[in-house]
């Protein structure tokens, strides 16, 4: 599955809503999913800005590190900021006594 699909999947975007924020067709999206078309230098950054997410998770064929890296992204987007900080120090936290 390309990488934009599974985003779009897990946002709940449509193609049409997403090209709509793009300003572009459905039908542009839809070739990029399909490994048609790569996604354009331009359109890739902003689809950064519309998911938040980095670009290194629009690829052709996303794994399932970086799905769940994805999963783990919207989750934190979700929080309130309070406990965004408060899980990335619990998280920072762990790696660190796993180090030791």
């Amino acid at each position: 599955m390309h990488g934009l699909q599974f985003i779009r999947n897990q946002f709940g975007i449509s193609l049409k809503d997403l090209a709509e924020q793009l300003g572009i067709s459905a039908q542009s999206i839809n070739a990029w999913e399909a490994e048609i078309k790569p996604i354009p230098a331009a359109r890739l950054e902003k689809l950064t800005e519309i998911f938040g997410l980095d670009g290194k998770y629009f690829v052709p064929d996303i794994s399932a590190e970086l799905q769940i890296l994805v999963r783990i992204d919207l989750l934190f987007q979700s929080l309130p900021d309070e406990w965004r900080d408060e899980a990335l120090t619990m998280i920072r936290k762990r790696m660190t006594e796993g180090e030791k």
